[in-house]
């Protein structure tokens, strides 16, 4: 059940392979974005991105880092309750038999 204003804008958004960001490759997986807004093109590109070996995140950057991509998503408690799940569940079985459970229902 997706909501239709993501529909609408995955309608929107267009993926192309780009032969200069070969150039990083396999050490890094770059990606390079351009965003039209009116008559302006924003472009941003990314080489080293957070949690990159140049990067590295410790267990507070990865927590941070979830909240960035997931809380925009599901809500900050619902992201927090995730990252708590997959970092029980890296050094304990029955934490990731958990986790398992919870994307097997679907989170």
């Amino acid at each position: 059940n997706i909501d239709p204003a993501v529909t609408q804008f995955a309608a929107r958004v267009e993926v192309a392979a780009d032969a200069d960001l070969a150039q990083f490759y396999p050490q890094h997986w770059p990606a390079e974005v351009h965003v039209t807004a009116g008559s302006e093109v924003i472009k941003q590109r990314v080489v080293e991105a957070p949690g990159d070996p140049e990067q590295p995140l410790d267990a507070a950057g990865v927590g941070e880092k979830a909240q960035r991509v997931l809380g925009p998503l599901v809500g900050r408690d619902r992201a927090s309750e995730w990252f708590k799940l997959g970092s029980a569940a890296v050094d304990d079985a029955a934490a990731c038999r958990k986790l398992a459970g919870h994307f097997a229902a679907g989170l």
